[in-house]
């Protein structure tokens, strides 16, 4: 303990009986250095001398100047002693109100032996000294234990000290145990963690196997049971009637496309002998008729056209050779025009100053183009007759209307009194 505070024990003749705590400056001398160095920690001590702002005495540098600075103003009722009373109410408060039902000395005492069978010693120890119900037998008692335990305490800590390099040592070797210890079942985790996805994906497996045996033993049994039997047989059997039905109607096809054939040989053959009777009519110079040439009613026979020209616009290209033939056939001229798709209009007016009669057909030409063939023929005063078609019929009958509409007449009187007519084939 502390120096010049190492009072005689205290006699029951000094403590007198209170209804009010004891506060730390009406305690004995003795008391303040095991209160101030159990109850409180350096630190605290530190954090209070700061409060206290000391100035009539040199700094405190170690733990004991602390110390020894607040054992020696706790015996006085001044502001250090009162914050130490503050600090160690507020700190054990918990320990204040335990005691504070306690009315008699004997009841004190067997909660200060509880307390020190714990090992809570400080809290019990500011509670017991400052309890009204406290005797000076109790508190010499509670004195002594608390000395020796100070004792006990100072022997352990050296004790420690001797063993703290050896136990340093002894940490460092553990820690490097330690990171070992780590490594190894870091490693460890990571080779279980490798067979634990490579067991999972073996499971997942077993799984996809199991639903696949599953699946063949259903089959095996839909075979044993005839089931499966019976519905591929039904199944040939619709094969078989789509099969049948395709047949005939292919069947039917053959005799459709055979139908279709004769026709269009018959069409061929009709075709031929049109050609046949076109390139076997007499030239225009053996005829002596002069004038205006009236064409044939018969459509199969469409009369001579005596050197004049018929503009063809538009139509089907690949008929144009046997229009130029009918033409040729009739003792005309031919000219075609496209209706402007790769051929200008540049074009088309010069073919007009040489045609006697424009002819076009009402679904091979565009609506444009028809306008506008229309309005140069009317400016122009050309015969122009529409045609319902591109085919030949479709021709031969325009060749008609040429003859019966007299829209085909000599050079001298072309533009006489047919200027302008325009004639439509339906």
């Amino acid at each position: 303990m502390c120096e010049n505070h190492n009072a005689g024990p205290t006699s029951d003749t000094h403590k007198s009986p209170q209804s009010t705590r004891t506060k730390l400056w009406d305690l004995s001398a003795k008391f303040h250095c095991p209160v101030i160095g159990t109850c409180l920690t350096i630190r605290e001590l530190r954090r209070l001398y700061r409060q206290c702002k000391f100035t009539s005495q040199p700094p405190c540098r170690t733990d004991y100047d602390f110390h020894l600075t607040f054992v020696s103003a706790a015996g006085q009722r001044i502001r250090p002693a009162k914050l130490v009373q503050k600090t160690l109410d507020r700190k054990y408060q918990i320990m204040i109100r335990r005691v504070r039902p306690l009315k008699s000395a004997e009841a004190l005492a067997e909660f200060w032996d509880e307390s020190v069978s714990r090992g809570d010693i400080a809290g019990a120890f500011w509670a017991t000294l400052t309890h009204p119900a406290a005797a000076a037998s109790l508190l010499d008692r509670v004195y002594a234990e608390v000395h020796m335990l100070s004792h006990l305490a100072g022997a352990s800590t050296r004790i420690s000290l001797a063993r703290l390099p050896a136990l340093e040592e002894r940490n460092t070797e553990m820690e490097r145990e330690l990171r070992d210890l780590k490594f190894r079942t870091s490693r460890q985790i990571c080779e279980r963690q490798k067979t634990i996805e490579a067991l999972g994906s073996q499971l997942e497996r077993a799984r996809e196997n199991g639903k696949q045996l599953a699946n063949l033993r259903r089959r095996v049994t839909e075979l044993e049971s005839g089931e499966r039997l019976l519905s591929l047989q039904q199944q040939i059997a619709t094969l078989q009637r789509d099969i049948a039905r395709s047949q005939a109607g292919a069947e039917a096809a053959g005799l459709k496309m055979a139908h279709w054939r004769q026709k269009a040989l018959e069409a061929a053959a009709r075709i031929e002998h049109f050609e046949q009777r076109l390139h076997a009519r007499p030239h225009p110079s053996q005829e002596g008729d002069t004038g205006t040439r009236v064409l044939p009613a018969d459509p199969q026979d469409p009369g001579r056209l005596d050197g004049r020209c018929v503009l063809y616009v538009g139509g089907r290209s690949k008929l144009t050779p046997h229009l130029r033939r009918m033409v040729s056939g009739c003792g005309g001229r031919f000219v075609h025009h496209d209706g402007g798709l790769s051929d200008g209009w540049a074009t088309l007016n010069n073919a007009l100053e040489r045609a006697d009669a424009v002819m076009c057909p009402l679904d091979c030409i565009s609506h444009n183009a028809c306008s506008r063939l229309k309005q140069v023929c009317k400016e122009r005063s050309k015969p122009l007759v529409l045609l319902r078609g591109a085919g030949l019929g479709a021709f031969t009958h325009g060749l008609k209307v040429l003859q019966e509409k007299h829209l085909v007449q000599t050079p001298k009187t072309r533009h006489s009194p047919v200027s302008g007519v325009r004639a439509v084939v339906r």
